[in-house]
């Protein structure tokens, strides 16, 4: 029985080691789906933190925030959110469209701020002559409802900053024709609805409009219609948005403040200011809340300069830039804090690790690393097989330590991204093929992942809408892994079709003032002209131009909303001859819907008068034919004069 015991025994132990032998543990990658700009998506680790940058208002202070831009960039911090209100989010939707830090900087100083944010008055130069003889005799313009006096909202329609927003929209790498979650960003741009005085956040549609939204400033600019809503200025509500970039999503936020400081008892003794101030306090108060729930805050020094001084813009993106590199050491150990607490998670430590040379050098490196500790954690070698996905090599890569008779032997598994052997380029017409055959020749002979194309697609894209062709899109690709042979799609842009909607009398008043064909590519002067006519026609409060893709075709959609056609013009002049002279000017300049301006204008003083009753019309039909008809009735008392010889 005793020798019967000793042999289970020893079976048992024998099992044991046996067992021990095969025992093997495996750390494999834990991913997650990342979307891509043009329809693709990317596997990337799901312990890699999500970063958001919240970009704030400020008017010309935003510009600030490219400087801030360039100095992440340059760090090599990479964003996955961004979030912005007001000048942040035409700063931050411009990035997300693909444009670079370099290109946002060149927009910021050749752009006049002025002109779009102040006047936006139509240039003179744009006018017919008839309507700039009309426009300079008046002081005083009120469009009629009726009887009824229509009272601006606002200084300033809006109407050149949209038209502005939508030329660099696409004109930029990346189209957003269905969600904001397909730019090379998650973006958001903030916004209040005026009747509830709810936050709203944009996630899709018309970016230019979106980023238009999100900066109209109360008296500055008109509130803009957004389906039901009647949005304004973001930074009622949030002005530095924190909360969207964590609704997002994001981990770590870094916000970006270049909001105005309240002003000072100086300032007071003017009326707008005591009006601003009082706006600006409880905006004060929030942005307090969301400064502090962001795990890092860029303030640029910038406290001088005002959010309507759009002068030496220079000093304000080197000030963003100044203030966000010495945070970004900060922000990198906030990243890297976050990344090692997940990969410490159930953490245990493997000891006297040995290896076989049968390895890759590359991975042979991290092997001689692990064999030479003691013992290794678990969170290191996740954190070392996520750099090694991270370089794009991989496909998966995973280790494994497999115990024998008590000591751990480890080796990587991995399976190879193929690489790209040849590239073929269907599509793209009516350009020096050879300049694009260029962009991409950098991803022969390297593995294929969808985040590299994409990183050749933007200055590719970029190209080909500098050349004009401004809709022209990637498609799709092909890639065969086991040839290396890689095709991609484009379509450069031709117009489908043109559609026109909102509230107008007559389409023929819009469709002339398009140079846009069916069937013709859409190229930036003609989007500029066919935006600068329509606003300088003096018929439309509101005009919109969006392109969507419908079945795979390009359509363009214009949208317009009819002015009140009704005015009343005061004007006044005084010189020497007829001292003080008055003005009144009765018409209607679009009289049903025709584009025909009849109208009744009387002036004079003691010694002149006229009444003239007018018909006319700028553009007959198509043409750039005009006439002028009018009736009237005109007196002047001049005064003689003669020399007379004084007697000697």
């Amino acid at each position: 029985m005793k020798i019967l015991i000793k042999i289970v025994i020893s079976l048992l132990l024998l099992s044991n080691v046996f067992l021990s032998a095969q025992e093997k543990t495996t750390l494999s990658l834990k991913l997650r789906t990342k979307k891509l700009p043009f329809g693709l998506s990317e596997q990337v680790p799901s312990d890699k933190p999500v970063v958001g940058l919240a970009l704030s208002g400020g008017g010309a202070r935003g510009l600030a925030q490219i400087g801030v831009l360039k100095a992440l960039k340059e760090a090599g911090i990479e964003l996955d959110v961004i979030t912005g209100t007001s000048m942040g989010s035409i700063v931050g939707g411009l990035y997300s469209v693909g444009y670079s830090v370099d290109e946002l900087d060149t927009i910021a100083m050749n752009t006049d701020w002025d002109d779009l944010l102040t006047s936006g008055k139509t240039s003179r130069s744009e006018l017919f002559v008839d309507q700039k003889i009309t426009d300079d005799r008046a002081l005083l313009t009120l469009r009629l409802d009726g009887l009824t006096p229509v009272i601006p909202t606002s200084f300033n329609d809006g109407q050149k900053l949209i038209n502005n927003l939508t030329l660099l929209t696409y004109s930029a790498p990346i189209h957003s024709y269905h969600s904001f979650d397909d730019l090379l960003y998650r973006y958001r741009a903030v916004s209040t609805d005026l009747l509830t005085g709810r936050r709203v956040v944009l996630k899709e549609g018309h970016l230019g409009k979106a980023m238009r939204a999100s900066s109209s400033v109360s008296f500055f600019l008109k509130p803009v219609e957004w389906d039901s809503l009647l949005l304004v200025d973001g930074g009622l509500v949030e002005n530095i948005p924190v909360s969207t970039a964590k609704e997002l999503g994001s981990d770590i936020v870094i916000a970006v403040n270049t909001t105005s400081p309240l002003h000072n008892k100086e300032e007071m003794k003017y009326p707008w200011f005591v009006a601003d101030q009082v706006v600006s306090i409880p905006m004060k108060r929030m942005d307090e809340k969301q400064k502090k729930m962001a795990e890092v805050l860029i303030e640029p020094r910038i406290k001088e300069h005002t959010a309507t001084d759009f002068t030496n813009i220079r000093m304000l993106i080197n000030a963003g830039y100044s203030e966000a590199v010495k945070n970004v050491k900060v922000i990198k150990n906030k990243i890297d804090s976050v990344y090692y607490n997940r990969l410490k998670r159930n953490e245990f430590y493997i000891k006297n690790i040995s290896y076989d040379d049968n390895q890759p050098e590359e991975l042979l490196r991290y092997l001689k690393k692990y064999s030479s500790m003691d013992s290794v954690s678990s969170a290191e070698i996740y954190f070392d097989l996520n750099n090694l996905y991270d370089s794009g090599k991989y496909k998966n890569i995973s280790f494994e330590i497999i115990n024998e008779g008590g000591y751990n032997k480890g080796r990587f598994d991995y399976i190879l991204n193929p690489v790209v052997n040849s590239i073929s380029l269907i599509g793209i017409d009516s350009v020096d093929h050879q300049v694009v055959d260029s962009v991409f020749a950098t991803l022969k002979g390297k593995p294929y992942t969808n985040a590299a194309l994409v990183g050749r697609l933007i200055p590719a894209l970029d190209y080909l809408h500098r050349e004009g062709f401004i809709l022209a899109d990637f498609i799709k690709k092909d890639f065969d892994a086991s040839t290396g042979n890689l095709i991609l799609y484009f379509d450069m842009g031709m117009v489908s079709d043109i559609e026109v909607t909102g509230n107008y009398t007559r389409k023929s008043l819009v469709t002339r003032e398009i140079p846009i064909g069916v069937g013709n590519y859409l190229d930036y002067d003609k989007l500029k002209t066919a935006l600068q006519n329509l606003r300088s026609t003096g018929f439309f409060e509101n005009v919109e131009i969006n392109v969507v893709r419908k079945n795979d075709k390009y359509v363009l959609i214009v949208y317009v909303e009819e002015k009140t056609s009704s005015l009343l013009r005061f004007g006044f002049l005084l010189d020497e001859t007829y001292n003080a002279q008055f003005s009144l000017d009765i018409r209607d300049e679009n009289i049903f819907g025709s584009g025909t301006e009849v109208g009744m204008f009387l002036f004079g003083g003691a010694s002149n008068r006229a009444y003239v009753f007018e018909i006319k019309n700028h553009r007959i039909l198509n043409t750039y034919l005009t006439y002028n008809i009018s009736a009237y009735y005109k007196f002047s008392d001049i005064g003689v004069y003669e020399n007379i010889n004084s007697p000697s």
